[in-house]
């Protein structure tokens, strides 16, 4: 069986380089192998006819005997199927065509993504690099890179994606505008993304990061000062003076509530 290899190039709210698996996007789906035919194309009504038991797509592309079952169903001669051998010129059309649709099968934009246990949302995903099929009987392998651009979760707003999508633009100026004249049209700035970790995310029944991870109740901060008899009125700097024991007068009582005293009578 043919197998296919994704290498994510990561930039944006966090660079990195990194293997595809799909439980990046699927918790529920822990398996690391991706099949992948050459010649016959891919499509939702093709595999569900296919394979009408499967739950999903991507779980016939990531189990052997799905997957193989779908191979007899799409090759079947009497329906019609044309052998083609890996040599023939339209067998890289289609897997340059399965490239791309197995890429919006997992990592179309918008997408929620789990990298390192921290949810992320792809920006944009573009294919940057495919390999052609290496020879390893009894199958072949591919490879394609795809370039992910991704924010954070918490981060996620029309305005940070409009500032990483600024950019991407003034990057490419400086690309195009340095090629012609030799040097960059706009001078140095600070990117707009963080480059700092998002929050480690948690799962709800569901299997999809739903929060924070959780963290201990944090305890109320007092913000008096000790109460220091030989030092009343003052306190360390930052914080409020000391609770002082005082006596009010309480004005509920009148003075006939005293007996043994006289107090002067006003007219």
């Amino acid at each position: 069986m043919s197998k296919l290899t994704i290498r994510l190039n990561i930039s944006g709210d966090v660079t990195n380089t990194i293997k595809f698996v799909p439980a990046m996007v699927d918790v529920h789906n822990r398996k690391t192998d991706i099949f992948f035919p050459p010649t016959f194309k891919l499509s939702e009504t093709l595999i569900r006819n296919a394979v009408p038991e499967a739950i999903s797509v991507p779980e016939v592309l990531t189990t052997p005997h799905m997957f193989i079952a779908l191979v007899k169903f799409a090759t079947d001669r009497s329906k019609g199927y044309k052998r083609l051998s890996m040599s023939d010129p339209k067998t890289m059309a289609i897997v340059n065509y399965n490239m791309e649709y197995i890429k919006s099968l997992w990592l179309k934009n918008n997408t929620k993504i789990l990298i390192a246990d921290r949810a992320y949302t792809i920006v944009k995903s573009k294919i940057i690099k495919k390999t052609d099929h290496i020879n390893n009987a009894p199958e072949l392998k591919f490879d394609m890179t795809v370039s992910l651009k991704i924010i954070r979760k918490d981060r996620d707003t029309l305005v940070n994606r409009q500032k990483m999508s600024c950019d991407d633009q003034r990057n490419t100026i400086n690309e195009l505008y340095e090629e012609l004249f030799g040097q960059p049209f706009f001078g140095y700035r600070a990117p707009s993304t963080t480059h700092s970790l998002a929050p480690v995310m948690y799962t709800n029944n569901t299997g999809y990061a739903t929060g924070k991870s959780p963290t201990k109740t944090a305890q109320p901060i007092n913000p008096y000062a000790p109460f220091m008899p030989n030092s009343r009125g003052l306190a360390p700097y930052g914080m409020m003076p000391a609770m002082i024991p005082m006596q009010y007068a309480d004005p509920k009582h009148r003075p006939s509530d005293y007996p043994g005293k006289t107090h002067a009578s006003t007219h």
